[in-house]
């Protein structure tokens, strides 16, 4: 439980046990502390990653007549979006259904994606300021 409260301290501010509680009673505190975790944390790699799509589809989407640039950035400050995403993970189950290990691949592999997009953009820019004006 201290392990709990000490690596997901902003998760768990709220969160008091009993003092001289019974085991079942630290039993359940536990099972509720890695609920809390679970929910928290696949709430925020979900709804991250759902965005990071978006910009990968935005970047696509910038050299066409259909450009939708920001779309990410809008949803993401969103409230109905946020409280719709959440809806969805609670009717589809998604919080138990995730492992950290492949939530861990998928982050890293939609960051990856990301970071590789933004360079390509990076070096052409550069590409464009370095032309010799004629």
């Amino acid at each position: 439980m201290h392990q709990y409260k000490n690596l997901f301290k902003q998760e768990l501010k709220k969160f008091k046990i009993k003092p001289n509680a019974s085991i079942e009673q630290l039993n359940a505190s536990l099972e509720e502390m890695q609920a809390i975790v679970e929910v928290s944390s696949i709430d925020q790699f979900m709804t991250e990653s759902i965005l990071q799509s978006i910009k990968m589809i935005e970047s696509g989407s910038s050299r066409t007549k259909y450009d939708i640039s920001g779309t990410a950035e809008l949803l993401k400050m969103n409230e109905q979006f946020n409280h719709l995403m959440k809806q969805l993970y609670v009717k589809y189950g998604v919080f138990s259904k995730i492992p950290p290990e492949f939530q861990l691949v998928l982050l890293i592999g939609t960051t990856s994606m990301l970071c590789c997009s933004k360079n390509a953009k990076k070096k052409q820019l550069e590409s464009f300021l370095n032309e010799k004006i004629a």
